[in-house]
Protein backbone atom coordinates (compact mmCIF):
# COMPACT_ATOMS: atom_id res chain seq x y z
CA UNK A 1 0.00 0.00 0.00
CA UNK A 2 0.75 3.81 -0.46
CA UNK A 3 1.11 6.28 1.98
CA UNK A 4 -1.72 8.07 2.57
CA UNK A 5 -1.43 11.90 1.56
CA UNK A 6 -3.45 13.06 4.46
CA UNK A 7 -3.08 10.60 7.41
CA UNK A 8 -6.05 11.17 8.60
CA UNK A 9 -8.96 7.95 8.78
CA UNK A 10 -12.25 7.58 10.53
CA UNK A 11 -11.49 4.94 13.27
CA UNK A 12 -14.53 2.84 14.44
CA UNK A 13 -14.98 3.35 18.28
CA UNK A 14 -13.62 0.52 21.22
CA UNK A 15 -14.41 2.73 24.08
CA UNK A 16 -14.09 5.98 24.97
CA UNK A 17 -10.61 7.66 22.95
CA UNK A 18 -7.87 8.71 25.22
CA UNK A 19 -6.10 12.49 24.47
CA UNK A 20 -3.57 12.31 21.79
CA UNK A 21 -0.24 11.90 22.36
CA UNK A 22 0.99 10.30 26.22
CA UNK A 23 -1.50 7.94 27.35
CA UNK A 24 -2.26 7.63 30.98
CA UNK A 25 -0.69 5.26 33.56
CA UNK A 26 -3.84 2.78 33.27
CA UNK A 27 -3.91 2.63 29.84
CA UNK A 28 -0.15 1.70 28.95
CA UNK A 29 0.78 -1.32 31.52
CA UNK A 30 4.62 -1.44 32.08
CA UNK A 31 6.82 -2.68 29.92
CA UNK A 32 10.00 -2.45 31.94
CA UNK A 33 12.28 -0.15 29.75
CA UNK A 34 9.19 -0.11 27.18
CA UNK A 35 9.25 1.98 23.72
CA UNK A 36 8.93 0.20 20.36
CA UNK A 37 11.80 -2.90 20.85
CA UNK A 38 9.97 -3.75 24.15
CA UNK A 39 6.26 -3.80 23.01
CA UNK A 40 3.99 -6.82 22.62
CA UNK A 41 3.39 -6.06 19.25
CA UNK A 42 2.68 -8.46 16.40
CA UNK A 43 2.51 -8.26 12.60
CA UNK A 44 -1.41 -8.87 12.56
CA UNK A 45 -1.42 -5.31 14.70
CA UNK A 46 1.03 -3.51 12.50
CA UNK A 47 -1.31 -4.60 9.61
CA UNK A 48 -4.10 -3.47 11.01
CA UNK A 49 -2.61 -0.45 11.61
CA UNK A 50 -1.11 0.09 8.49
CA UNK A 51 -4.27 -0.70 6.53
CA UNK A 52 -6.51 1.84 8.34
CA UNK A 53 -3.64 4.31 8.26
CA UNK A 54 -3.48 4.27 4.56
CA UNK A 55 -7.42 3.63 3.59
CA UNK A 56 -8.37 6.08 5.97
CA UNK A 57 -11.60 4.43 6.95
CA UNK A 58 -12.70 2.14 9.71
CA UNK A 59 -15.30 0.52 7.89
CA UNK A 60 -13.39 0.37 4.70
CA UNK A 61 -10.12 -1.23 6.01
CA UNK A 62 -11.68 -3.72 8.21
CA UNK A 63 -13.81 -4.79 5.10
CA UNK A 64 -10.43 -5.09 3.04
CA UNK A 65 -9.40 -6.87 6.46
CA UNK A 66 -12.25 -8.99 7.05
CA UNK A 67 -13.11 -8.53 10.08
CA UNK A 68 -15.85 -6.34 11.59
CA UNK A 69 -15.04 -2.62 12.69
CA UNK A 70 -15.31 -3.54 16.33
CA UNK A 71 -12.34 -5.89 16.06
CA UNK A 72 -9.94 -3.36 14.21
CA UNK A 73 -10.90 -0.77 16.80
CA UNK A 74 -10.14 -3.02 19.74
CA UNK A 75 -6.61 -4.43 17.66
CA UNK A 76 -5.36 -0.63 17.58
CA UNK A 77 -6.27 0.25 20.95
CA UNK A 78 -4.54 -3.05 22.37
CA UNK A 79 -1.52 -1.68 19.98
CA UNK A 80 -1.36 1.71 21.43
CA UNK A 81 -2.12 0.17 24.69
CA UNK A 82 1.61 -1.54 24.39
CA UNK A 83 3.45 1.30 23.35
CA UNK A 84 1.91 3.72 25.90
CA UNK A 85 1.35 6.18 22.81
CA UNK A 86 -1.58 7.38 20.73
CA UNK A 87 -1.08 6.26 16.94
CA UNK A 88 -4.21 8.07 16.31
CA UNK A 89 -5.67 11.87 17.18
CA UNK A 90 -9.18 11.31 17.82
CA UNK A 91 -9.59 14.82 18.75
CA UNK A 92 -9.88 15.69 14.74
CA UNK A 93 -12.55 14.66 12.36
CA UNK A 94 -11.16 12.29 10.51
CA UNK A 95 -8.55 11.23 12.85
CA UNK A 96 -4.84 11.89 11.61
CA UNK A 97 -1.83 10.30 12.43
CA UNK A 98 0.03 11.26 15.98
CA UNK A 99 3.79 11.96 15.47
CA UNK A 100 4.26 8.50 16.93
CA UNK A 101 1.51 6.83 14.56
CA UNK A 102 3.72 8.69 11.70
CA UNK A 103 6.61 6.95 13.34
CA UNK A 104 5.01 3.78 13.34
CA UNK A 105 3.71 3.93 9.61
CA UNK A 106 7.73 4.87 8.83
CA UNK A 107 8.96 1.66 10.59
CA UNK A 108 6.47 -0.71 9.07
CA UNK A 109 6.99 0.11 5.62
CA UNK A 110 10.89 -0.13 6.23
CA UNK A 111 9.95 -3.53 8.03
CA UNK A 112 7.90 -4.68 4.61
CA UNK A 113 10.64 -3.96 2.24
CA UNK A 114 13.24 -5.61 4.49
CA UNK A 115 11.25 -8.43 5.02
CA UNK A 116 10.75 -8.88 1.29
CA UNK A 117 14.55 -8.27 0.62
CA UNK A 118 15.35 -10.68 2.77
CA UNK A 119 12.86 -13.12 1.36
CA UNK A 120 14.25 -12.86 -1.76
CA UNK A 121 17.95 -12.78 -0.45
CA UNK A 122 17.31 -16.16 1.00
CA UNK A 123 15.94 -17.91 -2.32
CA UNK A 124 18.95 -16.72 -3.51
CA UNK A 125 21.25 -18.17 -1.20
CA UNK A 126 19.45 -21.60 -1.86
CA UNK A 127 20.33 -21.45 -5.20
CA UNK A 128 16.56 -20.12 -6.72
CA UNK A 129 17.18 -17.83 -9.30
CA UNK A 130 14.30 -16.33 -8.89
CA UNK A 131 12.60 -13.44 -6.90
CA UNK A 132 12.82 -9.53 -7.80
CA UNK A 133 15.82 -7.19 -8.46
CA UNK A 134 15.01 -3.86 -7.16
CA UNK A 135 16.68 -0.73 -8.73
CA UNK A 136 16.67 2.28 -8.75
CA UNK A 137 18.17 4.99 -11.78
CA UNK A 138 18.59 7.77 -13.26
CA UNK A 139 16.41 8.63 -16.08
CA UNK A 140 19.09 9.04 -18.84
CA UNK A 141 20.19 5.53 -17.79
CA UNK A 142 16.90 4.30 -18.96
CA UNK A 143 17.52 5.84 -22.67
CA UNK A 144 19.64 2.72 -23.12
CA UNK A 145 21.97 1.31 -21.03
CA UNK A 146 19.67 -0.38 -18.17
CA UNK A 147 17.30 -2.14 -21.03
CA UNK A 148 20.71 -3.33 -22.50
CA UNK A 149 21.76 -4.51 -18.78
CA UNK A 150 17.92 -6.04 -18.36
CA UNK A 151 18.52 -7.85 -21.63
CA UNK A 152 21.55 -9.23 -20.71
CA UNK A 153 20.72 -10.38 -16.97
CA UNK A 154 17.33 -12.37 -17.93
CA UNK A 155 19.59 -14.05 -20.06
CA UNK A 156 21.45 -15.35 -16.76
CA UNK A 157 18.01 -15.51 -14.86
CA UNK A 158 15.46 -16.26 -16.64
CA UNK A 159 13.07 -16.41 -13.55
CA UNK A 160 14.04 -13.49 -11.92
CA UNK A 161 11.96 -9.79 -12.09
CA UNK A 162 13.22 -6.65 -12.07
CA UNK A 163 11.61 -3.32 -10.53
CA UNK A 164 12.98 -0.28 -11.52
CA UNK A 165 12.33 3.10 -10.15
CA UNK A 166 13.73 5.75 -12.90
CA UNK A 167 13.80 9.13 -10.92
CA UNK A 168 16.10 11.68 -9.63
CA UNK A 169 19.23 10.90 -7.73
CA UNK A 170 18.56 12.76 -4.42
CA UNK A 171 14.39 10.50 -4.25
CA UNK A 172 16.53 7.64 -5.33
CA UNK A 173 19.15 7.91 -2.42
CA UNK A 174 16.08 7.96 0.02
CA UNK A 175 14.77 5.05 -1.59
CA UNK A 176 18.28 3.15 -1.02
CA UNK A 177 17.94 4.49 2.91
CA UNK A 178 14.48 3.24 3.10
CA UNK A 179 15.77 -0.33 1.67
CA UNK A 180 12.60 -0.06 -1.28
CA UNK A 181 15.56 -0.81 -4.05
CA UNK A 182 19.15 -2.70 -3.46
CA UNK A 183 21.02 -0.64 -5.75
CA UNK A 184 21.02 2.64 -7.63
CA UNK A 185 22.69 3.76 -10.92
CA UNK A 186 23.40 7.49 -11.79
CA UNK A 187 25.93 10.24 -11.37
CA UNK A 188 27.41 9.52 -8.42
CA UNK A 189 29.26 12.89 -7.67
CA UNK A 190 26.63 14.26 -5.60
CA UNK A 191 26.28 11.40 -3.07
CA UNK A 192 30.59 11.19 -2.34
CA UNK A 193 30.41 12.05 0.92
CA UNK A 194 27.76 9.26 2.05
CA UNK A 195 29.87 7.63 4.54
CA UNK A 196 27.57 4.69 4.61
CA UNK A 197 27.42 4.35 1.28
CA UNK A 198 29.78 2.26 -1.24
CA UNK A 199 29.79 3.96 -4.72
CA UNK A 200 31.54 1.94 -7.26
CA UNK A 201 32.46 4.28 -10.44
CA UNK A 202 31.37 2.77 -13.68
CA UNK A 203 32.79 5.67 -16.07
CA UNK A 204 33.15 9.34 -16.48
CA UNK A 205 31.27 10.62 -19.50
CA UNK A 206 31.11 14.88 -20.26
CA UNK A 207 28.28 16.72 -20.83
CA UNK A 208 27.42 18.20 -24.19
CA UNK A 209 24.88 20.70 -25.42
CA UNK A 210 22.41 20.06 -28.13
CA UNK A 211 20.09 20.98 -29.83
CA UNK A 212 18.22 19.19 -32.49
CA UNK A 213 20.20 18.55 -36.12
CA UNK A 214 17.89 21.18 -38.18
CA UNK A 215 19.31 24.42 -35.13
CA UNK A 216 20.33 27.36 -37.18
CA UNK A 217 23.61 27.34 -34.57
CA UNK A 218 24.74 24.53 -36.52
CA UNK A 219 27.49 25.02 -38.77
CA UNK A 220 28.15 28.34 -37.05
CA UNK A 221 31.51 27.67 -35.67
CA UNK A 222 32.82 27.13 -32.35
CA UNK A 223 29.88 28.51 -29.90
CA UNK A 224 30.98 30.65 -26.76
CA UNK A 225 29.06 29.84 -23.37
CA UNK A 226 27.88 33.78 -23.59
CA UNK A 227 26.30 33.30 -27.31
CA UNK A 228 25.04 29.84 -25.62
CA UNK A 229 23.32 31.84 -22.47
CA UNK A 230 21.30 33.98 -24.98
CA UNK A 231 19.28 31.17 -26.30
CA UNK A 232 16.50 29.24 -25.02
CA UNK A 233 16.66 26.53 -22.85
CA UNK A 234 15.11 23.20 -21.76
CA UNK A 235 16.15 22.02 -18.33
CA UNK A 236 16.03 18.75 -16.00
CA UNK A 237 15.25 18.96 -12.54
CA UNK A 238 17.69 21.44 -10.74
CA UNK A 239 19.13 18.94 -8.45
CA UNK A 240 20.18 17.26 -11.39
CA UNK A 241 23.86 16.90 -12.20
CA UNK A 242 23.83 18.36 -15.48
CA UNK A 243 21.72 21.41 -14.43
CA UNK A 244 24.14 22.00 -11.43
CA UNK A 245 27.10 21.59 -13.32
CA UNK A 246 26.07 24.11 -15.75
CA UNK A 247 24.89 26.92 -13.05
CA UNK A 248 28.43 26.08 -11.78
CA UNK A 249 29.95 26.92 -15.17
CA UNK A 250 27.91 30.32 -15.61
CA UNK A 251 28.61 31.00 -11.95
CA UNK A 252 32.41 30.69 -12.45
CA UNK A 253 32.19 32.90 -16.15
CA UNK A 254 30.78 35.18 -14.04
CA UNK A 255 27.38 35.41 -16.46
CA UNK A 256 23.90 34.97 -15.31
CA UNK A 257 22.35 32.17 -14.54
CA UNK A 258 20.30 30.74 -17.48
CA UNK A 259 15.77 31.04 -16.55
CA UNK A 260 14.85 28.07 -18.50
CA UNK A 261 12.11 28.20 -20.98
CA UNK A 262 10.73 24.91 -20.51
CA UNK A 263 11.65 22.54 -17.56
CA UNK A 264 11.36 18.71 -17.95
CA UNK A 265 12.77 15.64 -15.38
CA UNK A 266 12.29 12.66 -17.99
CA UNK A 267 15.29 12.45 -20.28
CA UNK A 268 13.24 11.08 -23.20
CA UNK A 269 10.69 14.15 -22.60
CA UNK A 270 13.37 16.51 -23.71
CA UNK A 271 14.77 14.60 -26.43
CA UNK A 272 11.10 14.83 -28.14
CA UNK A 273 10.78 18.97 -27.09
CA UNK A 274 14.04 19.27 -28.50
CA UNK A 275 13.07 17.62 -31.98
CA UNK A 276 10.12 19.84 -32.44
CA UNK A 277 11.73 23.47 -31.03
CA UNK A 278 14.53 25.72 -31.20
CA UNK A 279 15.55 24.86 -27.64
CA UNK A 280 19.01 23.77 -26.36
CA UNK A 281 19.77 21.30 -23.89
CA UNK A 282 22.50 20.00 -21.57
CA UNK A 283 22.93 16.36 -21.53
CA UNK A 284 26.10 13.89 -21.28
CA UNK A 285 28.07 12.77 -24.73
CA UNK A 286 27.04 9.53 -24.43
CA UNK A 287 23.20 9.70 -24.13
CA UNK A 288 23.21 12.12 -27.23
CA UNK A 289 24.30 9.02 -29.02
CA UNK A 290 21.14 7.21 -28.70
CA UNK A 291 19.02 9.76 -29.44
CA UNK A 292 17.90 10.75 -33.07
CA UNK A 293 17.54 14.10 -34.95
CA UNK A 294 19.43 15.45 -31.95
CA UNK A 295 23.33 16.54 -32.33
CA UNK A 296 25.78 18.06 -30.02
CA UNK A 297 26.73 21.81 -30.52
CA UNK A 298 30.00 22.78 -31.58
CA UNK A 299 31.60 24.63 -28.05
CA UNK A 300 34.69 27.09 -27.92
CA UNK A 301 34.99 26.04 -23.79
CA UNK A 302 35.05 22.97 -21.84
CA UNK A 303 32.02 21.44 -19.67
CA UNK A 304 32.80 19.54 -16.92
CA UNK A 305 32.26 15.62 -16.56
CA UNK A 306 29.74 13.09 -15.33
CA UNK A 307 30.98 10.73 -12.95
CA UNK A 308 28.74 7.43 -13.49
CA UNK A 309 28.26 4.39 -11.26
CA UNK A 310 26.17 2.14 -9.02
CA UNK A 311 26.03 3.27 -4.87
CA UNK A 312 24.72 1.01 -2.37
CA UNK A 313 24.73 0.36 1.12
CA UNK A 314 27.61 -0.64 3.06
CA UNK A 315 25.76 -2.38 5.95
CA UNK A 316 24.36 -4.91 3.18
CA UNK A 317 26.49 -7.43 1.32
CA UNK A 318 26.02 -8.22 -2.70
CA UNK A 319 23.31 -11.08 -3.73
CA UNK A 320 24.37 -13.23 -6.58
CA UNK A 321 22.32 -11.48 -8.94
CA UNK A 322 22.95 -8.14 -7.69
CA UNK A 323 26.57 -9.09 -8.17
CA UNK A 324 25.40 -9.99 -12.02
CA UNK A 325 23.32 -6.82 -12.83
CA UNK A 326 25.79 -4.53 -11.79
CA UNK A 327 28.67 -6.97 -14.39
CA UNK A 328 25.95 -6.02 -16.91
CA UNK A 329 25.80 -2.60 -16.30
CA UNK A 330 29.49 -2.62 -16.69
CA UNK A 331 29.91 -4.28 -19.83
CA UNK A 332 27.39 -1.72 -21.49
CA UNK A 333 29.95 0.66 -21.29
CA UNK A 334 32.94 -1.59 -22.76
Amino acid sequence: MTRSSTGAAAIPSAAPPASAGARSAEAAPARGRGGLAYAEMNPRQLWHFETLAQMGSGTAAARYLGISPSALAQSIARLEGELGLDVFDRSTRPARLTEAGQLLLDYVARFAAETEALRERFAQERGEQSGILRIGCGPRWMVDIIPRAVEAFLRLYPAMRVAIVADQMTRLAQRLEDRQIALMFGTIDMVRHYTHHEVIEMKADRFTIVARSSHPLHGKGALSLAELARERWIFSDPSSSSSVALRELLRRTGLAPIVPTVELSDTLAVAAMLRRTDLLAIVSASTVRTLDEIEALPIDFQLPESRSGVIRLRDRSLSAAESAFIDEVQRTFL
